[in-house]
């Protein structure tokens, strides 16, 4: 019978965008570890990279999994600019994180090439200005953020420490 050969194919799609669900939750909850083990159990059962890459990447830093992010998040073109663009920007966080400033330039200018405008990057890069001690540029540079995305919780972090 017909119907025989979908149903296992259709419980093979739903059990791949339960992981998924499953890994997003886990992560809305903040357990980063959880999120972690089912974002990569969905990835291995085939779940489009755009589905799960950035949660993955979330998670992997929630961990101070810096080597992991930078081993493991790559955007490919199958992903909307947008997406590889925040890929990106976490891979240069990483880089950050692990003192490898040149590596994280060429992140988070790779990340502004997908999307010039992405809060992410330009948050990354005026992190390394901050590192550089230019004052002088990091203040205007984080109200034009704040500008263009007045909700974005990191910028008005950087900015409040200021």
């Amino acid at each position: 019978p017909r119907h025989h050969r979908v149903r296992p194919r259709r419980r093979r799609q739903d059990a791949r965008q339960d992981r998924e669900s499953t890994g997003k939750g886990y992560l809305a909850m903040g357990d980063s570890a959880s999120a972690q083990k089912e974002l990569l159990r969905a990835a291995r059962l085939g779940v489009p990279k755009q589905a799960w890459l950035i949660s993955l990447a979330q998670a992997m830093a929630m961990q101070g999994d810096w080597q992991g992010i930078i081993e493991h998040i790559v955007p490919d073109q199958s992903m909307p600019p947008a997406d590889q663009a925040t890929a990106q920007a976490l891979r240069g966080n990483a880089y950050l994180a692990l003192q490898q400033a040149e590596q994280a330039v060429a992140a988070f200018d790779q990340a502004l090439g997908f999307e010039p405008r992405n809060p992410l990057a330009r948050l990354g890069k005026i992190k390394l200005l901050l590192a550089d001690q230019q004052l002088d540029q990091v203040l205007p540079q984080l109200d034009l953020i704040l500008e263009e995305y007045p909700k974005h919780t990191e910028t008005r972090l950087v900015r409040g420490e200021l």
